[in-house]
């Protein structure tokens, strides 16, 4: 049922006042963690096929092309209508015309999610490039999507071509996370569990995902590449010093070290009050032995250690140790805030060199 819209504004206007609020900021990360917050996931295009002649692409995310009186264009289709919000408000992409095409491709952060449509990255862009090229020479067309997973941005990127573009930039890596696929797979994660517990599980998960950030980096180039297109990456960032994750224990530890973890934690807490910081300091140490880094806490008491101290260097180490702690946990990661984890982040550059 849509609200009149009065009655809209009043209950967006006490939404927003409990969302600033102390116990708001508590309701959001719960049902953050509940996957409630979580838009559907959609793989943006048609196919994984990398190489297709742009002529043949049907659809690009929810425009399908059309052609009337000899002109091709692409336009919302309207049973994807309850996927629009996601994407860009925009109801047609015309052909390519004497303009520079830059094509923008990302998630939440390049759809410039809470401020769209009113303004996004896509506008500031197109606003700096004509601000340079001049307003009648260079265009920029918004694809990105929100919630748009590691998959979904090589069909997009491969679906785009059908656009012409000159360029392309990208700006994602916030919402990509360890999936692995078949039987083989989670037998692989199963031994590691079984052998080695959640410290093997966390650096599996590092490893496939810095693969599979390199392996999307070169298709993408590939397919740029052999159609003379210009590509652009933007690696995405994270506030580390404002974001703070829930503190959770850890799921398990082996013969009483969750008790003695959960006593370190406490202590810690009563340290950092009472403005203790070595104390605090060294049982977060004996919280990090003991679970291995597989939580945030552990990280997150010694970097507010760090900064008391004025090491600015090792409190920020500590805070991407800390957002970096739950890559091991694909459903918690999904539904935290979005982050580019550490290794998503190397691959990116060094997939740019």
């Amino acid at each position: 049922m849509e609200l009149p819209s009065d009655q809209l504004k009043s209950f967006a206007d006490r939404m927003a006042r409990l969302v600033v609020s102390d116990q708001g900021k508590e309701v959001m990360e719960h049902l953050r963690l509940t996957g409630w917050l979580t838009p559907p996931s959609n793989d943006g295009g048609e196919n994984r096929s990398t190489f297709r002649d742009p002529a043949t692409i049907k659809r690009v995310g929810i425009w399908e092309r059309q052609s009337k009186a000899g002109q091709t264009y692409f336009s919302r289709r309207m049973d994807m209508q309850k996927d629009w919000k996601w994407w860009a408000s925009v109801g047609r992409i015309n052909a390519k015309g004497s303009k520079r095409r830059v094509v923008l491709l990302g998630e939440s952060v390049a759809r410039g999610f809470l401020y769209d449509p009113v303004f996004n990255p896509a506008m500031a862009l197109e606003k700096m490039l004509q601000s340079e090229m001049g307003k009648d020479r260079v265009e920029v067309i918004d694809l990105a999507r929100t919630n748009l997973g590691l998959e979904g941005l090589r069909n997009i990127a491969s679906s785009a071509m059908a656009l012409e573009p000159d360029a392309v930039v990208i700006f994602a890596g916030n919402n990509w996370v360890c999936s692995p696929n078949g039987v083989s797979d989670l037998r692989t994660v199963a031994a590691f569990l079984r052998e080695s517990g959640l410290p093997a599980l966390k650096q599996y998960a590092e490893e496939w995902l810095a693969r599979a950030a390199a392996e999307l980096m070169d298709s993408v180039a590939e397919l740029c590449r052999a159609k003379g297109i210009s590509l652009v990456w933007i690696v995405p960032e994270f506030n580390l010093g404002d974001w703070q994750d829930p503190q959770p224990s850890p799921p398990h530890l082996p013969q009483g070290a969750l008790r003695e973890w959960i006593d370190c934690w406490e202590k810690a807490q009563t340290a950092l009050h009472e403005g203790d910081f070595k104390t605090a300091e060294d049982l977060a140490n004996r919280m990090i032995a003991l679970d291995e880094g597989v939580t945030a806490s552990g990280w997150s008491i010694r970097a507010q250690c760090h900064l008391n101290a004025g090491d600015v260097e090792m409190a920020r180490r500590d805070l991407e140790r800390a957002r970096d702690a739950v890559i091991w946990d694909s459903f918690t990661a999904r539904n935290l805030s979005p982050r580019a984890f550490s290794v998503v982040q190397q691959a990116l550059r060094a997939g740019a060199i």
